[in-house]
């Protein structure tokens, strides 16, 4: 049986048109390689998934990610997640795994400081071995990944912190399971 996870994935307009026309791409990031959606699995919590978007938006653009984007205008993409319970992995149950796993490489590596987003597109792959690894061991793809992530710079939550300081998302890996819903263009 199929079941629907819910995500919302914040960028601009142009891009937002771009994956319309021709779909998501995936890309490195830091829980690994993928496309991230915060993660909604009851209408309740929408709204927080949309803000959570939006001020992923507002991170990236600061940074002058979108510069080369035409209309670089707010879009938050929601999207149905069409794939099985056992086609997920749970990232955070296995979080101590990976600590060690991690440890073991970097130890290789030594005390190497690297630019920013080279160190990012390691940790991407680190986490992408990890995954591949598991699922040799479990004898399964796994079309997506369960993470906590700190919220973006700036979001204000509307639940106290120790309920959702670290919010989940869902870094989709097989493409094939979204269905995207909606496109919100934020004016």
């Amino acid at each position: 049986m199929n079941s629907y996870y819910k995500g919302t994935h914040g960028t601009t307009c142009s891009a937002a048109d771009s994956i319309l026309a021709t779909g998501f791409k995936k890309g490195p990031g830091l829980r690994g390689s993928g496309i991230y959606f915060w993660l909604y699995q009851f209408a309740e919590l929408l709204q927080e998934a949309e803000q959570l978007a939006i001020a992923w938006y507002n991170f990236e653009s600061n940074k002058g990610s979108y510069s080369k984007h035409k209309d670089k205008k707010c879009a938050v993409v929601l999207a149905d997640l069409d794939t099985k319970e056992d086609d997920v992995f749970d990232f955070e149950a296995k979080r101590q795994h990976f600590m060690v796993y991690a440890k073991a490489i970097m130890d290789k590596l030594g005390e190497a400081k690297l630019p920013h987003e080279e160190e990012k597109i390691l940790l991407s792959g680190i986490h992408d071995k990890f995954f591949n690894d598991w699922e040799e061991k479990a004898k399964n793809s796994f079309d997506a990944v369960l993470v906590r992530v700190h919220a973006p710079n700036k979001f204000k939550s509307t639940f106290h912190k120790d309920i959702a300081s670290q919010p989940h998302c869902i870094l989709v890996r097989n493409e094939n399971i979204i269905k995207i819903t909606d496109v919100k263009k934020i004016h």
